[in-house]
């Protein structure tokens, strides 16, 4: 996990929201393509995963189960 993600995700004030974050990755990880993933618009091949009011945007190659996480924050924060 890049150290600039890994920042964002200790700053969530709620440890609460940090655990479910920290347990969407996880499972995004090591289950392939769970949860409410969409692919955002544009030649970017992004992704997202919202986990309630965060969500983490990633890169993803599913097929190597294998993601690079680019942001985590808050949804009114990521899209910027």
């Amino acid at each position: 996990m890049p150290a600039r993600v890994r920042k964002q995700i200790e700053s969530i004030p709620s440890e609460h929201d940090r655990k479910a974050v920290r347990s969407a990755i996880s499972a995004m990880v090591t289950a392939g393509p769970v949860g409410d993933i969409k692919k955002l618009q544009g030649n970017t091949g992004e992704y997202r995963l919202r986990v309630g009011r965060w969500r983490i945007r990633f890169l993803p190659d599913f097929r190597l189960r294998e993601v690079i996480l680019t942001h985590a924050a808050l949804r009114k924060d990521v899209y910027r």
